[in-house]
């Protein structure tokens, strides 16, 4: 028998009774999804050799509105701030004036924010973002989504409940009119097959009567199924606690140094692999600085038992960043 890995059993809580319990957050809007070039071929604002040899550090905060039109121009450019030289501002405004919103129907407007750090020390061009201004009305129309009165939650089957098949089921949504059921996508694991199929019935039933008609309006919500003494999901815990249960993190280099990232720092992982790269949110102010590591565990996946990944799978990680630098070599292959 395969035994969990250090680690596995801090990562671990004890819940309380809950026969279902929902989240639900608002994806990327449309415009972001469609954004061109796709994300791996976009690259970074080029870091003007000039001020890298001479080590000078900078951030551009920056929105870049796009309207609709057959042509697709490239979006206007609006600077909120500048720390730094000039150049960083005209690198800035060149590299987003290579994005187009193919998406955006005639007469439209989108308006995008970003916010590029530079680092001299290594020629990073670190960013966050973007964010859809217009995701704030969108968040709001998640609040009047209704059901059938009567189902105001999804069924916990008795024969789960009497097989003690429990666990958390999470589902991508689109709602595209107002009186039209949403298109659903649930992701679920191997034993929560009917936990799901409950799921899915469930959101057929929904409705969003505030829908503006002009864009689709997506979100994710995660279904939460347990019962009374279940020792399921995550509990508190640091990056190091978090890192020791990765899957292979001792043979791969992994270097991270948070000092650069405004240390200490809280983190929010929603753990969804394989099905989707796990999701992962700030607490707090955002920093540019910290994407390398947010990207690192969003690609990370667990090594632990499956049990245990039932258990924390589509839960959420409180995980606590302190100041630490992290320099690992896999071990060196002997013939």
């Amino acid at each position: 028998m395969r035994k969990a890995p250090l680690g596995v059993f801090a990562l671990l809580a004890l819940w309380a009774a809950c026969a279902s319990a929902q989240q639900t957050t608002l994806a990327p809007s449309a415009g972001v999804a469609c954004l061109t070039p796709p994300a791996a071929e976009r690259g970074t604002p080029d870091y003007p050799v000039a001020l890298y040899q001479s080590g000078t550090p900078g951030r551009v905060k920056a929105s870049a509105t796009f309207d609709g039109s057959d042509l697709l121009p490239g979006p206007s450019i609006r600077i909120g701030l500048q720390e730094g030289d000039d150049a960083f501002v005209d690198s800035v405004k060149k590299h987003l004036r290579t994005l187009r919103m193919p998406c955006l129907k005639r007469g439209g407007k989108a308006t995008l924010e970003y916010d590029f750090v530079f680092v001299p020390s290594s020629r990073d061009v670190l960013w966050g973002g973007p964010v859809d201004a217009g995701d704030g009305g969108r968040r709001k129309l998640l609040d009047c989504v209704v059901s059938t009165p009567g189902n105001e939650t999804p069924k916990f089957p008795l024969s789960a409940r009497s097989n003690n098949v429990k666990g958390r089921v999470w589902a991508s949504i689109r709602f595209d009119a107002r009186d039209h059921p949403p298109q659903v996508v649930v992701h679920h694991r191997p034993r929560t097959g009917v936990l799901a199929r409950e799921v899915e019935l469930w959101l057929a039933e929904r409705r969003m009567p505030c829908h503006p008609g002009d864009e689709p309006i997506m979100a994710t919500q995660t279904f939460f199924f347990t019962m009374e003494g279940d020792t399921y999901g995550f509990r508190p815990l640091s990056l190091t606690q978090y890192l020791g249960s990765v899957k292979d993190v001792s043979r791969q280099p992994l270097k991270i140094d948070t000092t650069t990232m405004g240390c200490p720092f809280d983190l929010k992982l929603v753990y969804r692999q394989p099905d989707a790269p796990n999701a992962v949110g700030e607490v707090g102010e955002s920093n540019p600085a910290r994407k390398p590591l947010i990207d690192l565990l969003a690609a990370s996946t667990l090594d632990l038992r499956n049990e245990s990944l039932d258990a924390v799978y589509a839960d959420t990680a409180d995980i606590t960043v302190p100041c630490i630098k992290i320099d690992l070599k896999p071990p060196e292959k002997t013939s």
